[in-house]
């Protein structure tokens, strides 16, 4: 602190300064960290398919940059979908901002494009499975991170597409087990 001596009394006359006159300003949004969240990379490079890979974060826990953050209603079927194959092949064929040919950035206006199925009466089960199954697979990661809960994901993606009501041709298209297309990495 003694090193910013020499600046406070510019620093004082700062307009976007916080509580304190070393501080950079006050951050409207703090009480946010608070709460429990979405928070995934900011970066993700692969010569392989581009997974956006979201996790959960409890009340109370800080992240700092590159990563990324969402407060959100219904937070693990969010979670869920977002991570599902299926959001995964939409977000890299139609939103993702492909850095080159084996990158992808995550920002944060990309992300609140995704298209997440709104709650309904009809749906309600759907949802409720996959907010079940989330909760199992952060219990078996949170016992042992290097749980296998391939087939929770799996069951996921399948209540997936079963929300939008996908036919096998359209599943098999999104992956990549039709001539129709595949996943490529990239927006063709």
């Amino acid at each position: 602190m003694n090193q910013l001596l020499p600046y406070k009394a510019k620093a004082q006359k700062r307009d976007d300064q916080g509580d304190y006159w070393w501080e950079l300003r006050q951050c409207a949004y703090y009480p946010e960290f608070e709460k429990e969240k979405v928070v995934w990379g900011g970066v993700i490079t692969t010569k392989e398919f581009l997974k956006l890979r979201m996790s959960f974060c409890e009340k109370g826990i800080f992240i700092n940059a590159p990563a990324n953050m969402m407060i959100i209603e219904n937070i693990k079927y969010v979670l869920g979908y977002c991570n599902s194959y299926l959001n995964n092949w939409y977000y890299n064929k139609f939103v993702g901002t492909i850095l080159h040919k084996d990158g992808i950035r995550f920002y944060l206006d990309d992300i609140m494009k995704i298209p997440i199925p709104p709650i309904t009466t009809e749906n309600q089960p759907l949802v409720r499975r996959i907010e079940e199954l989330v909760d199992k697979i952060l219990e078996a990661k949170q016992n042992n991170s290097k749980a296998d809960t391939s087939a929770w994901e799996r069951e996921i993606d399948e209540l997936v597409y079963k929300l939008y009501d996908l036919t096998a041709e359209e599943i098999g298209i999104v992956e990549g087990q039709s001539s129709l297309g595949g996943l490529s990495g990239s927006s063709d």
